[in-house]
């Protein structure tokens, strides 16, 4: 439904009739940006009754560019699907079958979106789906920005990315802006770690394809030795939250985000859900107010962007715990 919901929202802004579009699509990691961009083609060729091949990369007027594969020798060999996109993100996956995960999309890359641009699309407009902008580096972005202001035929650009503010202003003030929203309806609040997957469908679908082993609810019991301050054994949690990836950092902002609103809500299985969060935490968080927790968001989100910047994950969680424990 909700799915629905912004694909009508998309069509009632977006009609197509114009020669080019830059667009921004927004939102949270793992919602179903990348699936909504192929709703929104599928209703593109709908509309201008044109017959499409089902796999975009074999579809002569669309390009898609995402993180590049390198062989042996150090040349590109393929890219990133979606699902292994995704995974890369969280630092589940370094490679491909072999293939190395470039760490950026490159500038020749945009060069040829810029090729592409340049020549006539066989039926209305071209369609660019860079996925997603979260890796462009200063360079990419540069000619990125080029492509965007100089495309000689009808281009619709998608421009993917889990924060807004990762992309460039120069870039950002060329484009337009839509929020994807994933209001989940049916929250499943048996448990933590059930409640936040249910807030990335298309992300737990991922995993499961992908036999990823998923973030249980031991984190909470974890938490006892960081939320109490006598206890200095808080840094021997690195390992294991190494192990997890960055799909961690999501779950600790959920998680502090969650104590922050469940505090005022009334909904019975929020409240129950609530109590067990303190009781597998198993110490008196109340005493946590809610600047400290705000306090400790703000690190999460600053130790996400700090991820892009491929430092030594044992060194990066490291630090991690110790910012958590001096804002707690």
């Amino acid at each position: 439904m909700q799915q629905e919901n912004n694909l009508e929202n998309f069509k009632n802004i977006y009609d197509f009739t114009k020669r080019n579009y830059n667009i921004i699509i927004h939102g949270l990691a793992g919602i179903g940006k990348f699936n909504f961009i192929l709703s929104i083609i599928d209703y593109y060729y709908e509309k201008f009754e044109i017959s499409k091949n089902n796999d975009i990369k074999l579809n002569p007027d669309i390009f898609y560019v995402s993180l590049p594969l390198y062989n042996s020798s150090g040349k590109i060999s393929g890219i990133l699907n979606n699902d292994e996109r995704l995974l890369f993100e969280y630092n589940l996956i370094d490679d491909v079958d072999g293939l190395k995960i470039g760490k950026n999309i490159t500038i020749d890359q945009i060069r040829e979106i810029g090729n592409f641009a340049s020549l006539s699309s066989n039926n209305n407009h071209k369609i660019i789906i860079i996925n997603s902008c979260d890796f462009l580096t200063k360079e990419s972005a540069a000619a990125l920005l080029k492509t965007l202001e100089e495309s000689k035929s009808k281009c619709i650009f998608f421009l993917l990315t889990s924060n807004i503010s990762n992309i460039q202003s120069t870039i950002s003030s060329r484009c337009h802006k839509f929020a994807f929203n994933r209001n989940f309806e049916t929250k499943d609040a048996s448990s933590f770690s059930s409640y936040f997957y249910s807030k990335i469908p298309q992300a737990l679908e991922t995993f499961n394809k992908y036999n990823i082993d998923l973030i249980e609810d031991e984190v909470l019991v974890e938490l006892n030795s960081l939320f109490n301050i006598k206890d200095q054994s808080f840094i021997q949690l690195s390992e294991s939250w190494t192990n997890r990836g960055y799909l961690l950092l999501d779950y600790l902002i959920e998680l502090f985000l969650f104590l922050i609103k469940s505090e005022f809500v009334s909904d019975p299985s929020v409240k129950d859900l609530r109590k067990k969060i303190m009781h597998s935490i198993d110490i008196d968080i109340s005493g946590v107010n809610r600047t400290s927790l705000i306090r400790l968001i703000d690190v999460l989100l600053h130790k996400k962007r700090e991820s892009f910047l491929n430092l030594n994950p044992k060194i990066f969680y490291d630090n991690l715990l110790i910012e958590l424990r001096e804002n707690i």
